[in-house]
């Protein structure tokens, strides 16, 4: 039967975890292949791989809105009920308040996030609706809502159209993130290479008007987008290998 053994317990005696029998594993890692399984935040379940992209987002903002956590108050993981003539019933990956002082508008960010994919297209529009029903419900009076969409490979050309229908006259609410604004210390250090656009990203409102001038154009760069998804630039490849290391700092620094 197989067994793990961490390279700090490796020796050339060694007791086997299973029957207590101790064995000479010399011989055991001559020209044998390495194998790599999960540890850390990430080894306790197989599908926790969905909390990276979770965890990066909020790091992210965080960094970029300055204030925004300090001020504010969020939550991952939530399920939101509206209770009315028709019942309806959500999950969000995260919601992101910021108070601001009168007469300016608190903000609420609902997040949703997605790891590489690939997403089928009725999972990408059950989100948009349910996304789309939760930030109609919040009173515009009170509240300025951003819907915020992450993830960790290019949006197809189809959920850009998706995300863009979140939009309406005079309201830039949606803002999509992918590993190339995700990995990097400063969100658009990256982006900034490909697109001209302003500013640090320092508020919602920026963050809303990059997403707009990147993938709502009247001709958007080849670049923010894929056909299918299924070819990633050259930044997405690094995302993973620095992920664990990411995910396992923000969450010691929250306690």
């Amino acid at each position: 039967m197989a067994s793990w053994t961490a390279l700090d317990a490796l020796r050339q005696q060694i007791v086997c975890e299973l029957c207590g029998h101790e064995y000479a594993a010399t011989r055991q890692l001559m020209g044998e292949v390495w194998h790599y399984r999960r540890s850390g935040v990430l080894g306790a379940e197989r599908n926790a791989q969905g909390a990276v992209p979770v965890a990066l987002t909020l790091q992210q903002l965080e960094t970029t809105l300055g204030s925004g956590l300090r001020d504010g108050v969020y939550s991952p993981s939530l399920d939101l009920t509206k209770i009315g003539e028709a019942r309806v019933e959500c999950e969000v990956d995260f919601f992101w308040v910021i108070p601001r002082p009168y007469p300016r508008k608190t903000v609420v960010i609902l997040g949703e996030c997605k790891d590489q994919g690939p997403i089928k297209p009725e999972e990408f529009e059950r989100d948009i609706e349910n996304l789309r029903r939760v930030a109609d419900a919040l009173p515009r009076k009170r509240f300025k809502v951003f819907i915020l969409m992450s993830k960790l490979s290019p949006f197809t050309r189809d959920e850009v159209d998706r995300a863009k229908s979140l939009n309406a006259d005079h309201q830039q609410r949606v803002i999509l993130l992918t590993a190339r604004e995700l990995e990097p210390y400063h969100v658009f250090e990256r982006t900034k290479t490909e697109f001209e656009i302003d500013g640090y990203g320092g508020s919602p409102e920026d963050l809303a008007q990059a997403t707009a001038k990147m993938y709502f154009g009247d001709q958007p760069a080849q670049r923010a987008m894929t056909p299918d998804g299924a070819a990633a630039p050259r930044w997405g490849m690094t995302v993973i290998r620095r992920t664990t290391h990411r995910v396992e700092r923000y969450l010691a620094c929250q306690g």
